[in-house]
Parts: C-alpha cells; structure tokens; sequence
C-alpha cells in the first residue's frame, strides 16, 4: 500500500479540490495521507446522497418520485433524486412539473424532464461507469447528439459525479464548446450533496443540488494565474 504524504503543497488548492472531487461532502483535513483522506470523503459523499433519497421521498408527493430507469445503479437512481431536490428547492419548479424517463427528443428518453417558465429542461445522467471511453462511445453519440439532430429548443442538463468530471475535464468542455456553438443549449452540471458548494462558488444559501462545472473549476483554480478559456 503507497499513500502520497502532504509534505509542500498548496493546501488551500488541495482542499479546493477534493471537497469539489467529492461532491462538497465535507470532513476536516486530518490524515497526511491523502488516499486515505478521498476514501473518508467519498464515504461522506454516498451517506448523503443516501440521506437526500430518503428527503426526497418524505418531501415528494410520491404520486411525482423519480421512476427507476432500466438496469439503473444506486449512484444514478441517487443522482436522480438529488436532481428532483434541486429542481424543486433551487430552481422553485413545482413538483407537478418534474418527471422521469420521458422521451423528448424523437425517441429520445431522458433521465428527468422539467417545464420550468422559460423553457422545458431535459436533464441526462451520466455516472460514467461501465463504458471503456465514456464521451465518445456514449456520452456524446448516443445522450447529447439526438437532442442536436431532433433540433430541441429547450435547456440539455448533462449531469456528471464530480470526480469524473474533474477526470474528463478538458474533454466535457470542448464537448459543451462544441455544441453550443451548433445551437444545443448544453450545460454540464456536478453535484453538491450538502450545499455547501453554492454558498463557496456563488454566495448563496442553497440546499443540496447541482452546480455547473465551469464553475467549480473556477473555484478550483482560484487565486491560480491560470483560467479556462474553454468555459468562457
């Protein structure tokens, strides 16, 4: 067993990162190594969105809780739910207006699908796991492209766990670049299971949902020279 030892390093940059990594879960910086540290929050990480499912179906009309898509993880089924907390609590869309595994674009089904009061949401999940090369034998043929081809008009969410998004960085962005320049209005989203990530990134008092990932990466690199030309 090897366990990299923080020795000199920027631990400012260092808790930006893995508190983003992990989903904004949060546990005090207390191990030197950091393998050991990511294993306790990734840990902190699957407890809340175990605690969020449970909110979701206490607050949730159980007539509008999320359906089980085909052959669906616990980490999506999860993320599903969180996404429904966001939609209601942070966006102020009425439960009524939420629904699941809905086809919207040709035969397209989407995870979630919400008519907020400016335009209708489709909203695609994506763990990332159990595809050899995620973005380009999955995500982007077979989740992003139908919207483009069936020309939809609405807002396309891409929701990623954060550590794979972190991991695919480069690629999502010159995804997301790549679309909204042919007219699909694409976001990437990564999730803040206890909303501490708003309140770091925007300044706001929220409850758990999702914020974009060209946010937390400017939240990353903060204090940093450097910036991403690709998420302006």
């Amino acid at each position: 067993f090897f366990a990299y030892k923080l020795k000199r390093i920027d631990e400012e940059f260092l808790g930006r990162l893995l508190i983003s990594a992990f989903g904004f879960a949060e546990i005090p910086l207390h191990s030197p190594s950091i393998g050991e540290y990511a294993l306790e929050l990734q840990g902190k990480f699957c407890r809340e969105l175990e605690s969020i499912i449970k909110r979701v179906e206490n607050e949730v009309d159980p007539v509008n809780w999320p359906k089980p898509g085909e052959g669906e993880s616990w980490l999506h089924w999860a993320l599903k739910h969180l996404t429904y907390m966001h939609l209601v609590n942070n966006e102020k869309i009425d439960e009524n207006n939420i629904k699941s595994e809905v086809c919207v674009a040709s035969e397209k089904v989407a995870d979630v699908v919400a008519d907020a009061t400016a335009s209708k949401i489709a909203i695609e999940i994506e763990t990332m796991y159990g595809t050899g090369d995620p973005i380009g034998a999955k995500i982007n043929p077979y989740t992003i492209r139908p919207y483009l081809e069936a020309s939809f008009k609405g807002e396309l969410w891409l929701i990623i766990p954060n550590l794979h998004a972190l991991l695919y960085a480069n690629s999502l962005l010159r995804l997301r670049k790549s679309y909204r320049e042919r007219g699909l209005n694409l976001e990437i989203y990564v999730v803040d299971v206890t909303g501490i990530g708003a309140k770091l990134i925007y300044n706001e008092e929220r409850k758990p949902g999702l914020v974009k990932l060209v946010d937390v990466l400017k939240f990353i690199r903060r204090g940093s020279q450097e910036n991403l030309s690709e998420a302006k």
